[in-house]
């Protein structure tokens, strides 16, 4: 019983050390290609596809449900599984409530001022 209790609480010290160094990683800057956002790397450069020059990529995607689960890119929450949601700041908030933009009911990041299809998935677009 003993050896089980110790066990469990190497196992758990183990999982919080791996977990604690994963979040102390994703604080470096990822640089991406303004015509690119595929193109990726973790210092300044040049893109391999058109030469320009690599931007710090300040956009973020976090899970509503779970405010330490963060990303540089579109995708699911690891533990829930919902939809990451672009975070931003009060100024880009306000810039595109003022252009009642378009989005994809599937893609909410996907937006556009004009009515359309989603580049991704191909539905119309709504307001």
């Amino acid at each position: 019983m003993l050896l089980m209790a110790a066990c469990t609480i190497m196992f758990v010290t183990l999982n919080a050390q791996v977990g604690a160094k994963k979040e102390i990683s994703f604080n470096k800057d990822i640089y991406s290609c303004p015509m690119h956002p595929q193109i990726r790397s973790s210092k300044s450069g040049k893109c391999s596809k058109c030469g320009m020059e690599l931007k710090v990529n300040n956009k973020t995607f976090s899970c509503p449900n779970h405010t330490k689960i963060v990303s540089t890119t579109e995708g699911k929450c690891s533990i829930c599984g919902a939809i990451l949601k672009l975070n931003l700041s009060e100024k880009e908030k306000g810039k595109y409530e003022s252009m009642r933009l378009f989005s994809c009911p599937m893609h909410p990041n996907q937006k556009s001022d004009k009515a359309g299809k989603c580049p991704v998935c191909g539905m119309e677009m709504t307001k």
